[in-house]
């Protein structure tokens, strides 16, 4: 496995936990930011010189763009409500998840 690949996977595993285990800190929340931040960053990086060959690449990078964009700790993006950043929190692990066991 790929540096990038684990990092994904880890990433993933961390976006989980504020459903199952209830977090409120705001400690927790900002490292989660920053986490997906700099795995969203690295993924775009790593897939944007694949991106004239394969459209899977386009797709990684506007994905990975997006939940950058959203979990960027620079200006956060407030939703007020837990559950709405829940459905946020499993799409962006799913993205992740499969991004790293489906690199080739």
């Amino acid at each position: 496995m790929k540096f990038l690949e684990i990092i994904q996977l880890i990433t993933a595993c961390i976006l989980i936990l504020p459903i199952v285990a209830d977090i409120d800190s705001s400690e927790f929340y900002t490292f989660l930011r920053i986490l997906v931040f700099s795995t969203s960053l690295m993924t775009i990086s790593l897939n944007y010189t694949k991106i004239e060959n394969d459209e899977i690449s386009k797709f990684v990078v506007f994905g990975a763009l997006f939940i950058g964009i959203l979990f960027n700790p620079i200006f956060p993006i407030y939703l007020y409500e837990k559950e709405i950043w829940w459905v946020f929190d499993i799409a962006a692990a799913g993205f992740f998840s499969i991004n790293a066991l489906s690199s080739k």
